[in-house]
């Protein structure tokens, strides 16, 4: 089943089971197996205990202490980038097993426009406009259960939340599979939380935000990821059902949307600021002038734009549908995903239409590569989709 994302109410709860202030750790401690991939099946030791005592036989990959690595990826046949070859991976948190391909037509009605030839001349050469498909059902690596916030690196690596297998799934740009690694909380025992949205910061830390357990209005958490190891995180003293979050880059701040509350805070967990919205928020994102841009999760259709200080500076209208994730892009540029018809839309900084960048069915999460890839998370159908070159055509 798929985590609830109800309309929430803010509730100002004491984390009874929850240790209020932030906890650090180092990073490379194994969490006992708790249905799935954990912490400890990616860790450097040639000898791991599992939670019975016994020595696991097979060795896990090793660490570097970086995203980067010898281990060859797995090779993709995509199109991607015309005739260019897809991006290899050298992470060495990479599973060796190569995951399922989908094969299922879920771009339904899913169209883009190109040239005759399917390709775009650009800047940085031929583009191929193909999008391309993967994920489908499952707990297997390359599977979701319910992916939902996406984040796109500096070094065009995809990561997703992977909200009910409880871990975040890391792919290129070509859609190849490269690692994963649990939503492990650091100084909390055994405990993998929901994932519910992912951002990345300048430094290529990943920030998860979720929550303890699937269902209900609980505490948000927010842990840092290096490496797929967790190094620190705090509590948010707020209940959500689907708690969001966004790296603000130019200021140096978390910002976590919970209920109708946005929440920012510095990266060792201190709170800086907090506000309160009108309406709920399904996603936050953050643009180069650290304005914070909500979409609403009631039943219009606006998207808002806030000060760091919390003073709305901008809102505006979609069209129909719900709006749901949303990034910024070239020139500042807001990209919103809508419900219906389904489609990924392109507005200026000032809320002005653009154009519809792609109809996809399902969209929900949305994020923007370096070179202009839109990628977009399908949460109903359990895959997600790559616009290669898209957005810098906007």
């Amino acid at each position: 089943m798929r985590l609830s994302r109800k309309k929430e109410e803010p509730i100002d709860d004491i984390l009874s089971s929850l240790q209020q202030r932030p906890v650090v750790t180092t990073a490379g401690r194994p969490v006992s197996r708790t249905g799935g991939t954990t912490t400890a099946d990616l860790l450097p030791t040639p000898a791991i205990q599992a939670a019975n005592g016994q020595a696991i036989t097979t060795a896990p990959p090793t660490f570097n202490g970086s995203l980067g690595g010898t281990a060859a990826p797995p090779t993709s046949t995509r199109p991607h980038g015309g005739t260019a070859a897809p991006p290899t991976s050298t992470s060495t948190c990479c599973s060796t097993a190569a995951p399922p391909t989908s094969t299922r037509p879920h771009m339904q009605g899913g169209t883009l426009s190109s040239t005759s030839n399917n390709t775009r001349e650009s800047s940085l050469g031929t583009v191929s406009s193909e999008p391309i498909v993967f994920g489908g059902d499952g707990a297997s690596p390359g599977n979701f259960s319910d992916p939902s916030g996406v984040a796109v690196s500096a070094d065009n690596k995809i990561y997703i939340a992977d909200v009910n297998n409880k871990r975040v799934q890391v792919f290129s740009m070509a859609g190849v599979f490269l690692c994963l690694f649990p939503a492990a909380v650091p100084g909390r025992g055994d405990m993998v939380m929901h994932p519910t949205d992912v951002d990345i910061d300048r430094q290529g830390s990943v920030w998860v935000v979720g929550k303890k357990d699937g269902f209900g209005a609980q505490p948000a958490l927010v842990v840092q990821y290096r490496a797929g190891l967790p190094v620190s995180m705090f509590a948010v003293r707020r209940a959500a059902w689907f708690p969001v979050i966004a790296v603000d880059a130019r200021r140096g701040r978390i910002v976590v949307g919970a209920a109708n509350e946005i929440l920012m805070f510095r990266p060792d967990g201190t709170p800086d600021r907090t506000f309160r919205t009108e309406k709920g928020m399904a996603y936050i994102t953050a643009n180069k002038e650290g304005n914070i841009v909500t979409t609403d999760s009631s039943s219009s259709s606006d998207v808002e734009v806030f000060s760091p200080t919390g003073r709305r500076v901008l809102i505006f209208r979609t069209g129909d549908g719900e709006p749901r994730g949303v990034c910024t892009g070239p020139a500042g540029r807001i990209i919103v995903a809508s419900s219906a018809p389904g489609r990924v839309d392109v507005f200026t900084a000032r809320g002005e239409f653009v154009r519809t960048a792609a109809n996809v069915t399902n969209p929900w999460g949305v994020a923007v590569g370096p070179a202009g890839d839109l990628v977009v998370t399908d949460s109903w159908d359990n895959i997600v989709t790559i616009f290669p070159g898209l957005i810098m055509f906007a």
